[in-house]
Formats: C-alpha cells, structure tokens, sequence
C-alpha cells in the first residue's frame, strides 16, 4: 500500500506521470467492468488515475460496453471539463463513440448504418461489397421467382454467400437484442429499489412495491436461466455494466474522468508505438482504514479469493470466506443490501465485480473481526506469498 515509509514515498506522496504502451492502460483504469481486474482495483483504493492524452483504443480487440452508457459518460466528462475550464485543441480530440454493429436496429437502413461505422469485421466487409453488387440482381431474381411459382433455382456463388452473410447478420443482432432487452428490464428493477431505498412511505405500501418489484426480478432470472447461457452471460455484463456506471460515484475511474483525454499519435513518439499517458494520485484516505498490518493482510486475502472469478455472486463467494456463519458475517456490512451504496438486496444476483471499494475494505474489517477466520500467517499462505504484497505493506 502507498505509505509515507515506502520507497520514494518516504517524505510524502508522490504524484506520477506515466507513459505506457496504450494497449496496456485498460490495466490500469478499465472502461467496462470486465477489464476491471484486481491489479486495477488495488490502484482504485492507492491512488486516482486519469488518462492525460492517448492513442484510442482498437475497438476489434477492446471490450465494449452499451453504446448509450459511452454517450452518457462523454457528457458528464463534457460537463466536467466545462466547469473545471479545459479545453482541448480541434486536433487533439478523440473521436465520439460509435455503436457496436450489433446494437443497429433491425430496420430497412441497418446496412447503411453500418456502412457508417469506423470498425467492422471481415466478414461485414465481403457483406456489404455483395450486397452493393447483387442488390438489384437479387431483387430481379425473386421477381421472377415468385412470377413461375417453382422452386427457386440456386444462383451464383456470389448470390449464395450473400444470403448467409445477411442470415449470420440478422440471426446474430436478433440475439443480441434479447440480452439488451433482459439487462434494460434488470436495470429499471434495479432503479425501482434505489428509490424505494431512498423513499419515505408507509410500511404497507413499501412491503407490496418491494413484493412487486421482487416479483418481476424472479420473472426475468427464470427467463435468463431458461435462455441460451451465452445471453444470459451477455446480459449479466450488460447488466453490471449499468450497475457500476450508476453507482454515485462511478465504480470505474475512467466514468470519473475531468475531461477527455488529449489524442496521441504513434507517429509522434521515436520508434513510432501507441502510447497513452497517466497521472496516479495517490490518496492515503482510503488506505488509513487499513492501519494495520492484520487488516492488510485481510483485505489482500479477500481480494484474492473474491477476484478468482469476479463474474461469480457475492453470496456464492463470500460462503468461502465467512466460515462458521455466512448470514451473520452479511450482518456485519449492512451497506452489501443496500443499493444505494451499490450493494443488492439479493445477493445471489450481486457479482464480485460490481463491489465498490468502499464495500471491498468493509468486508476486510468485517473479516479481521471475524471469531472464525484463518489466522493471519494461514492466509498468507492461502494466497501464495510469505507477506502481503508490496503494495499493502510498511517499509
């Protein structure tokens, strides 16, 4: 951990700038929720990290999330930066954000917007060069077709690949859209019970929207888990996606951004490369609550366990950890149920990855507390190592 008796943190701390290959900085500041990882999460707790100019990001090999949470992030970044007066030059602001080709509505123009779009695959490419050529062919032949009432006759090759293209094409975007549909019918659940939460009713209209909106969450798990698996874990990362993008603040540092970062070209650096420039500044706000070295030791434990598979529920987890009495060792971090501080009412359907870190370092001291936890030497042995790691240790 940052501590004023480490390194050259020795007469306070320091505030770095970092330049590093761009393909990397996702490690360090993620932008969706399955980049955030557990080196990303301890720097979450030592230090705020922005990105202060870079190469954008290759959107076929990067995780995307919604394109609607992408636009909503720009404008709170746009309303920062306005506030804070920063400014970046015409030349040095990077490109909005696109849709993903599969978020284009299945509607007549849906070739034409992706024709618009910067990225697409091979496969795309081929498509819309076929249907450009063969459109009108295409069009003639089913005329004729349908005039002789007979079984159609196979066309070109041409014609042929084309119509698995569009099939692979539609059959795909159909799929995705249910995944939309589940996380969007997820997400409204979710923001009913933030504001029940928050809410001053009485306690028998409270009881039946709570009923209610339990009601329609058991709907939509016996859906997912009837549904394809890959859907269902689509939508689940569509879902924690949302999750963490509403949480006050946002779970990702990168949706706390001040102002959008400068664009860097690879031919401006010597050999040319993609680079990306960060600024870690480290806060000892969060670190002072782990004084010591029993509750370091705890919360690098939990982190290890907990992050095997961060995908996983928190109950499911947890079970591993809180030995002797799981709904008592819940009992002792009453923020893990409460949405507004970005905890589940059920936690069966709360995933280690959505964990803000404020709730992370609660379970550490719930566990340090805990009468049947493992000794302190017994974790370390747990995780691999013969100390905590260095970044949660004194000199």
């Amino acid at each position: 951990m940052i501590h004023q008796k480490n390194t050259f943190h020795h007469y306070g701390l320091v505030r770095m700038l970092a330049w590093l290959p761009n393909d990397e900085k996702t490690t360090y500041i993620p932008r969706t929720i399955t980049e955030r990882k557990r080196f990303s999460v301890k720097l979450d707790l030592l230090a705020q990290v922005s990105e202060i100019a870079g190469c954008p990001l290759d959107e076929s090999s990067h995780t995307r999330r919604q394109h609607d949470l992408a636009v909503r992030s720009e404008r709170l970044a746009a309303q920062r930066a306005k506030v804070s007066r920063i400014w970046n030059p015409e030349h040095r602001r990077s490109p909005p954000s696109t849709p993903s080709w599969y978020e284009i509505g299945l509607v007549p123009d849906a070739f034409d917007q992706l024709r618009r779009l910067p990225h697409k695959f091979p496969w795309q490419y081929e498509m819309l060069r076929l249907d450009d050529k063969w459109s009108e062919h295409e069009s003639k032949v089913e005329k004729e077709s349908l005039k002789a009432k007979t079984t159609r006759r196979p066309g070109s090759e041409e014609v042929k690949k084309l119509r698995v293209l569009r099939s692979k094409f539609l059959t795909i975007r159909k799929a995705k859209a249910v995944a939309q549909e589940w996380a969007h019918r997820q997400s409204e659940t979710d923001r009913v019970e933030i504001l029940l939460a928050t809410a001053s009713l009485a306690l028998p209209v409270l009881a039946a929207r709570k009923e209610l909106t339990q009601q329609k969450a058991a709907i939509l798990h016996a859906e997912m888990g009837e549904g394809r698996k890959d859907l269902a874990l689509l939508a689940r990362r569509y879902i924690d996606d949302r999750r963490g993008f509403e949480q006050q603040p946002p779970l990702l540092q990168w949706d706390r951004r001040t102002a959008e970062p400068l664009m860097v070209r690879d031919e401006e650096f010597y050999p040319a490369r993609k680079m990306a420039l960060l600024d870690l500044n480290p806060s000892s706000e969060a670190v002072d609550k782990l004084s010591d070295f029993d509750k370091r030791t705890c919360f690098e434990y939990l982190l290890a366990i907990l992050l095997r598979s961060p995908a996983q529920s928190v109950r499911n987890e947890l079970a591993t950890i809180a030995q002797g009495g799981l709904d008592d060792f819940i009992d002792r971090v009453p923020d893990l149920t409460n949405p507004v501080k970005g905890g589940n009412s059920n936690l069966d359907d709360l995933r280690i990855r959505t964990l803000p870190i404020h709730l992370l370092i609660q379970l550490a001291l719930a566990l340090e507390t805990w009468p049947f936890r493992m000794q302190s030497h017994e974790m370390i042995m747990a995780i691999g190592r013969k100390q905590p790691n260095v970044l949660l240790e004194d000199e």
